[in-house]
């Protein structure tokens, strides 16, 4: 009986200069699309950071804008201050309203 064996058989130095040659035409006709796709993703790129910069300027301006604000003011600016109760001083002897009479 013969025995096979599953080992692959080593790749003669023909085979092995065929398959450089092979992997070196594949990537110099996939450069040219490599650098499209860079230069597309590089302006991708300059967009957004373009996008986020008109977004911090318009945020400044917003903030500048409103003013300063109170430092006993509330943390949450959409919180309204609950209205106070109307304090009645408690000296009246002063000046008094007429009645009708």
């Amino acid at each position: 009986m013969s025995e096979k064996t599953n080992e692959p058989k080593a790749p003669t130095e023909k085979e092995l200069k065929a398959k450089r040659a092979e992997l070196i035409r594949f990537y110099e006709q996939e450069t040219p699309l490599l650098e499209a796709q860079s230069k597309y993703e590089q302006l991708l790129t300059q967009i957004d950071v373009a996008k986020m910069q008109r977004l911090e300027i318009m945020m400044a301006k917003a903030q500048i804008m409103q003013g300063p604000q109170d430092q006993a003011g509330p943390a949450n600016p959409d919180m309204q201050p609950e209205p106070k109760e109307h304090i009645r001083p408690e000296n009246t002897e002063g000046r008094k309203l007429k009645g009708k009479v």
